[in-house]
């Protein structure tokens, strides 16, 4: 597991948009042989969890960059619903 801060990148975020980048020495990565899931915690708490469609191998590279985009879907639904 390697560890890294996200931040908030509001110049690639748009409305009901937030993208969150995270910088993690490559060297680092390279030790995991593979990655195959990021998460992004706040507080301690796993708030969000991407699974790779495969595996990601990293080998000779000075940093790697993730970049998290978490979006808002359905932002017109109806607060309230009809009993039935």
């Amino acid at each position: 597991m390697v560890h890294a801060n996200a931040n908030p990148a509001p110049d690639q975020e748009h409305p009901w948009l937030r993208v969150y980048l995270a910088t993690m020495p490559g060297d680092a990565v390279e030790e995991l042989v593979s990655v195959t899931r990021m998460t992004l915690a706040t507080e301690g708490t796993s708030v969000i969890a991407i699974l790779m469609e495969g595996d990601l191998r990293v080998a000779n590279v000075d940093r790697v960059e993730a970049q998290l985009e978490v979006a808002l879907r359905n932002a017109s639904q109806p607060k309230s619903f009809p009993a039935g």
